[in-house]
């Protein structure tokens, strides 16, 4: 174990020195640092007197605080995504010699956390969805996936959905929604069959990104390769269209979006606009026209800050579906124009979850399957308004969300299974 302090102290040595020879514009966060130091001397003091537990917690925690004293910057990326790498590949070597590979695997999470931190929160990029986002009421066509299962709120009377978006196009005028109409018309002239009008528009706005940042290219070669798909490639006609829909695409704000997700909230008397009956809606492309807002930030010093906490999740922008009209405008609209799985692995969980509560509902009756579902599954959706009143009144309300009663049962679950396995315990453990 004393080998690992030393392990420890060079990495943390190497974070800094890392953050101090790549200074760039960032500021760096004295107190945080200040207090990584002191925690690590509390640790390196813990491992002298032999009290080895406390030692690795307050290590664990000089290193978070480090990692929080450093300003996010993407070009830590790289750095900080190589020693996960030789992390990880220790913590394996460790696992096959019969060796304790927690410590290495606690610090590759560790560096790995910070290092998609570095690379997702990188406003810089124009593509980022935080330099799209708008702090009025201004109209927005966004296209985008459900990368998360819609968690339903009944206590809220709402929803809400996880949206990565591809494609974000302002409709702040008049003129802006006829070129947006005109661009749409155009690109379904095409010969290509589009899985849906999103990945049309991605794929001009990529197109137009590419020709900017080549200007020693052909402009005709460029969208003949991004418009090309398995035995489709553009012909002449076509692609004097698409240079036609390039043009009006020059007018009009608009862009591909690559970094960013969208808290969107559909309420219970706006639940016509979407179908999201069982099993999910997980994976489908919707079509959103609505105003993409930052999320509200605190408005006294010290207070809770909304907007921090769903940045730190990724998410740049909420949304909120209403029929209401401000300004003769038209209403907010969301549809869902193409079916998908998603990620096969997630489809999968999120299916056998569903397939544990027809079992509930076959086997125990209403409204205990209600409760049972709550709180086994973290479902929401059934559960009685009686029910979540006498929680909310008793204090237990919490009961209903994922929370860390979820991850005892799947973690000891995952545990029973292994125990029974002739697979030696210094490998699954």
């Amino acid at each position: 174990m004393h080998s690992y302090i030393i392990s420890f102290a060079v990495f943390l040595c190497l974070g800094i020195l890392l953050r101090i020879v790549h200074l760039d514009n960032a500021a760096l966060h004295i107190p945080f640092l200040a207090a990584a130091v002191f925690l690590l001397a509390g640790s390196i003091l813990s491992f002298l007197y032999r009290v080895r537990l406390l030692g690795f917690l307050l290590l664990i925690a000089a290193l978070s605080l480090a990692f929080s004293g450093l300003p996010i910057d993407n070009g830590l990326n790289t750095y900080f995504m190589g020693i996960f790498a030789v992390l990880l590949l220790a913590t394996f070597v460790l696992i096959f010699a019969k060796r304790n590979g927690v410590a290495a695997s606690v610090l590759a999470a560790l560096f790995l956390g910070y290092g998609l931190a570095c690379s997702h929160m990188d406003t810089t990029e124009p593509t980022h969805l935080a330099n799209w986002v708008s702090e009025g009421f201004v109209k927005s066509l966004i296209y985008g996936q459900i990368i998360k299962e819609p968690e339903i709120r009944p206590e809220l009377k709402r929803t809400e959905l996880t949206v990565e978006p591809s494609v974000v196009v302002r409709l702040d005028t008049p003129e802006a929604i006829a070129r947006v109409e005109q661009i749409a018309a155009i690109l379904k002239d095409l010969k290509r069959s589009w899985a849906n009008e999103g990945e049309a528009f991605f794929a001009l706005f990529l197109a137009r990104d590419r020709i900017k940042a080549r200007p020693d290219k052909d402009p005709a070669e460029i969208v003949r390769s991004v418009f090309s798909s398995g035995g489709y490639k553009p012909d002449e006609r076509e692609v004097k269209n698409i240079f036609l829909a390039l043009d009006e695409a020059v007018q009009v704000k608009g862009t591909r979006i690559t970094k960013g997700w969208i808290l969107t909230r559909i309420f219970e008397r706006d639940a016509h606009y979407l179908d999201l009956s069982y099993p999910t809606a997980y994976g489908d492309v919707v079509k959103m026209v609505s105003s993409i807002r930052p999320p509200f930030t605190a408005t006294n010093p010290g207070s809770f800050d909304y907007r921090r906490m769903l940045t730190n999740s990724n998410y740049f922008s909420t949304l909120s579906i209403s029929t209401s009209t401000r300004n003769d405008s038209e209403p907010d609209t969301i549809e869902i124009i193409e079916s998908r799985r998603g990620n096969p692995f997630t489809a999968t969980c999120i299916g056998f979850k569903y397939k544990l509560l027809g079992i509930i509902r076959q086997t125990t009756p209403f409204p205990d399957s209600c409760f049972m579902s709550g709180i086994f599954l973290g479902l929401r959706r059934g559960v009685t308004e009686k029910i979540m009143r006498d929680s909310q009144a008793a204090g237990t309300a919490h009961v209903f969300a994922v929370s860390g009663l979820h991850v005892t049962i799947i973690t000891g679950l995952i545990l029973l299974i292994f125990s029974q396995t002739p697979i030696p315990k210094t490998i699954w453990s």
